[in-house]
């Protein structure tokens, strides 16, 4: 028996050897093949290909050799030249005794789905090749960069004007919830590209100039932030000249009810016109002229700069005019859709040319400076028009700012300095003076901020520097001295959520160089908010336009002899970000909603400024387009079959308008890719059951209402709120739909229930609601636990919160257990691991760790992290036989914990931020290891990876202290797929 044993042994070892000579044979002849194996790249090699020249699976590419030739790969079972992962994993378990579950788990290095040469001799030497976080394909390769400008924030997003290598200056988009950066349109095809101007927000629109570079020239357009919704508003001027439309103004008043656009433009026959947009057309109209001068053989226009809004009428002074002039709106007509009138009319001679229009809300008038030297007032009417006395004692003011019931502004004294004034709600004119008597000197960028005025002003002995006035003497006074020496000169000031930002410089010695940089102030004193470019070199943030209260947005350079990108600060990180920094590296596509299909994956990206659906075969080195988008996936791709369905929008040719929201089908292809028959529109999530397709939609006659689909067409499954009233329906609104065993469970509300649990398999029939509890129930959807749904319900009359569970039926929905302190139950994140439900829940000790096998006596309290508070467990998945999540310790503050369902064994898997959060998010188990996003400090926010003992960074995929910032983890075919910014490509799909 020991022989025998011996015998086996050493035939085993003898055949592997000649498996492990024969494989070095096979390999050393691949090599002899001549010079196309000398040019290889690295990938082919990798890949297996060595010689395979024709690229038909044969070192000649020759037929005769095909399947069965001694240069076939061994184990190539069908002869196409590749081992694949199941072909190559029987030859080598054959050849070498490896597992198959050896090479599946980590063998094909490159995640093409074959295993090559280098790494089929990794295995054969006992290896397990290291997989690594690689760029998975750089769809969008071009890039746009400098100077942006004419920074608005609109639905969403930050829309801005930026030169793109290919397209010229354009609109750009940046989402604030994605961080993804796209053209909005390319309006001007090539350099120089259509320079958008003046953006102006109007009726849920951004209207803006642009020029088309064709035959409308320089125009008026407006956006809804898309593509398809971007369009040319009117050609004022006919030709390619344009009529360089500016000093865009809306006008919105009570009574009249008018909602209206004013605009200057050249419609090209003798001068500027002011035009009127009004909301319900599409047309403007001149409503004023103002005629060229001709001056010494010079044509001078006489247009004003801006236009300015006050007590329901337009008012504008014509530049080298005297005259103060305003336009009336009048309706007449029906009062549902008036006609207006426009009646222009001249408010005031004035004594000399006149400008800086102001509205000074304490006084409700407004301010003027006419002669260079007077500041006038106008309630509107000539009679009320005048000058405001001793204003002659300043000359050339500027700068009005309204401050409480005064106003303050800059002018020259005899002195021939500049200082700073005000006029008291008593109409007296004063020269302010600081706390130490003295006169201020120079004063610029007069801005209110907490009831006091700050700006920048000079003193002989410190310099230019950061100031305020609270209108007294003893509260005017220079707050600090940033640049001990020299001038720090502040400018840009812009009061944001409790801080005032400005731009500096700061080139003193004793602290950290910097040169002009961003800086804030509140109320102690004035700090660097950020460093953006090291070293005395310049940033020189501009366009400093807050969004949100709590994000700075501005241009600025990040690098040097680079020019100006968008930046923004995000003051409750107190950190600065790039937004847009797409000049010198590629611009990004912004991968997202991963999904596997027959194999292959697929994606939404973006590239040349539009939305595509992608599709990347597993053989492929690239991803291909398949369709084009008439805007993003506005749900999660869903796959069913062998079908991609998503939602989009639709143009319809037929009534030349857009559908939101509406259901598609794709096959892969571009042919296959439409939408689907009678699909509603707004549709804002799909279930899938029993092959079929669920989900909420809209449509005139039912409202918002259950719908299904079996791929082809969609039918209303019930119109659960059958109610209408004057021609407008009213719904039932289901959301939350979720899946379990055979029925489809949701929230809804008919006549006379509010939010209740409702399931449907499907019929009309077969839709019911299963719990009335309380009339004022309010009821939110949690997940299933096999064919059993998790739920809460929330009393409004007690205020209390109970875990609920249903089969389906009405007998089978019943309360599980009243929560302690259930009015905070607030259940967003669960997993399932086994029978039993993992979730985070509330009672006397704070926001914890709970479970719940469905019964009563198994809903409690697996342990308490945090002893002080709340450790707000989230992010929960599972992965062998462990529910993993985010939790905050009162030591190791919010680091990745796991739990096998026992206080013992529940325990903090690593402390990745020694010294603060790491803050893990995005848990995402693909191939038997758990994959998140972290920062551990030093690297950014990363790749992480656990394979349940030990943790480690997976990739730093920026290096350096800045963060890839990886987003949308994805399983694929036990890859771990997501979308990542290495600071050269941009943002492209990447692969684990």
């Amino acid at each position: 028996m020991i022989c025998g044993g011996d015998d086996v042994q050493n035939s085993r070892r003898k055949r592997r050897e000649r498996g492990v000579v024969w494989f070095a044979v096979w390999i050393f002849l691949v090599f002899l093949t001549g010079s196309a194996v000398a040019e290889m790249t690295e990938d082919e090699k990798n890949d297996g290909m060595a010689g395979d020249e024709k690229g038909v699976g044969c070192l000649d590419g020759g037929a005769s050799m095909c399947g069965r030739a001694p240069f076939v790969q061994p184990g190539d079972v069908n002869g196409d030249g590749w081992l694949t992962l199941d072909d190559s994993a029987n030859a080598l378990n054959i050849i070498a005794d490896v597992t198959i579950g050896k090479i599946c788990q980590g063998a094909d290095m490159n995640g093409d789905g074959r295993l090559g040469v280098v790494e089929a001799l990794s295995v054969l030497q006992g290896r397990t090749p290291e997989r690594t976080t690689r760029l998975l394909t750089d769809l969008n390769d071009t890039f746009s960069g400098p100077e942006p400008s004419a920074v608005v924030e609109f639905d969403g997003g930050v829309f801005y004007a930026a030169t793109h290598t290919l397209h010229g200056r354009e609109l750009f988009r940046y989402d604030l919830k994605t961080g993804e950066t796209r053209m909005v349109k390319d309006i001007c095809p090539g350099p120089p590209g259509s320079v958008p101007g003046n953006l102006t927000l109007w009726n849920g629109a951004l209207y803006f100039s642009a020029d088309d570079g064709g035959s409308c020239g320089r125009e008026l357009w407006r956006t809804d932030g898309t593509e398809k919704g971007t369009s040319l508003v009117y050609d004022v001027n006919p030709g390619p000249s344009g009529s360089s439309p500016y000093a865009l103004t809306v006008l919105i008043s009570a009574a009249p009810r008018v909602n209206c656009l004013f605009f200057m433009a050249d419609a090209g026959d003798g001068g500027r016109k002011i035009w009127a947009l009004e909301s319900d057309g599409t047309q403007p109209q001149a409503v004023f002229d103002i005629p060229e001068s001709n001056m010494m053989g010079f044509v001078y226009s006489l247009a004003p700069r801006n236009l300015v809004v006050f007590r329901g009428a337009l008012y504008f002074i014509p530049q080298l005019h005297a005259e103060l002039h305003k336009i009336n709106i009048q309706k007449e007509g029906n009062p549902l859709n008036p006609d207006f009138i426009y009646i222009a009319e001249t408010v005031a001679d004035l004594p000399s040319a006149a400008g800086g229009l102001m509205v000074w809300p304490a006084k409700d008038v407004m301010i003027f400076r006419a002669n260079q030297k007077e500041i006038w007032q106008t309630d509107g009417a000539a009679a009320g028009t005048g000058r405001i006395d001793h204003t002659a004692k300043s000359h050339n003011p500027g700068g009005f700012t309204p401050m409480g019931d005064a106003f303050y502004f800059s002018a020259r004294d005899e002195s021939n300095y500049r200082k700073l004034w005000r006029v008291t709600g008593s109409m007296t004119l004063e020269k302010m003076i600081d706390a130490a008597g003295q006169e201020i000197l120079e004063p610029e960028s007069l801005t209110v901020f907490e009831e006091r005025l700050f700006f920048s002003a000079l003193d002989f002995e410190f310099g230019r520097e950061l100031w305020q006035c609270d209108g007294t003497k003893d509260g005017t006074f220079r707050i600090s001295d940033i640049n001990t020496a020299g001038d720090a000169a502040p400018r840009e000031l812009t009061p944001m959520g409790d801080a005032l930002y400005f731009t500096a410089t700061d080139l003193a010695l004793s602290r950290e160089e910097a040169g002009r940089e961003l800086w804030r102030y509140t109320d102690t004193a004035p700090e660097l908010a950020a460093n953006i470019l090291p070293g005395t070199n310049d940033s020189d943030p501009v366009l400093l336009t807050p969004v949100s209260n709590d994000k700075l947005f501005f241009a600025a350079c990040n690098a040097p002899s680079e020019p100006k990108k968008l930046l923004y600060y995000d003051a409750a990180e107190g950190r600065t970000y790039v937004a847009d920094d797409q000049n010198g590296k590629n611009a990004s596509s912004g991968p997202k909603q991963f999904v596997s299909m027959n194999g292959d994956l697929y994606f939404v990206g973006q590239k040349d400024g539009g939305d595509h659906l992608w599709k990347k075969e597993t053989s492929a080195a690239a991803a291909t387009p398949v369709a084009s988008l008439p805007s993003s996936a506005g749900t999660p791709i869903i796959v069913n079959g062998d079908r991609l369905y998503f939602t989009s929008r639709f143009y319809n040719p037929s009534n030349e308008a857009y559908a939101y929201g509406v259901l598609f089908s794709s096959d892969g292809t571009a042919t296959g890719t439409q939408p689907v028959e009678n699909s509603p529109e707004n549709i804002t999530e799909i279930a899938v059951m029993g092959g079929n397709l669920y989900f909420p939609g809209w449509d005139d006659q039912t409202g918002k209402e259950l719908w299904t689909s079996d791929g082809t067409t969609a039918v209303l499954v019930k119109d659960i709120l059958d109610f209408s009233w004057d021609g407008m329906a009213f719904s039932s609104a289901p959301a939350a739909l979720t899946k379990a065993g055979q029925n489809v469970f949701f929230i809804a509300k008919d006549a006379s229930h509010g939010s209740e649990l409702w399931r449907s398999d499907g019929t009309t029939g077969g839709t019911v609601m299963l719990t009335n509890a309380d009339p004022d129930l309010s009821t939110s959807l949690i997940g299933a636990v096999d064919s059993r749904l998790f739920f809460t319900a929330r009393s409004d009359t007690y205020g209390l919160v109970a875990l609920w569970s249903s089969d389906g039926t009405a007998a089978g929905t019943e309360k599980i257990k009243d929560m302690e302190f259930g009015y905070a139950l607030n259940i967003r994140d669960w997993a399932v691991l086994g029978n039993t439900l993992y979730f985070c829940a509330h009672d006397s000790s704070g926001y914890e760790l709970w479970k719940s096998d469905g019964t009563e006596d198994g809903t409690l309290k697996v342990t308490n992290i945090h002893d002080a508070g709340s450790s707000w467990p989230h992010e929960f998945t599972t992965m062998d036989g462990n529910v993993y999540f985010a939790a905050t310790h009162a030591d190791q503050g919010t680091e990745l914990w796991k739990t096998d369902g026992t206080s013992d064994g529940t325990a903090l898997v690593a402390d990745i931020h020694p010294s603060g959060d790491s803050d893990p998010e995005e848990l995402t188990v693909a191939g038997n290891l758990l994959f998140f996003t972290a920062d551990d400090g030093t690297s950014g926010r990363e790749l992480w990876v656990c394979d349940g003992s030990e943790v480690k960074m997976a990739g730093d995929i920026l290096p350096g202290s800045e963060s890839s910032n990886p987003t949308h983890l994805t399983d694929i075919l036990g890859w771990l797929v997501f979308s990542a910014d290495d600071g050269i490509h941009g943002r492209e799909p990447w692969v684990y």
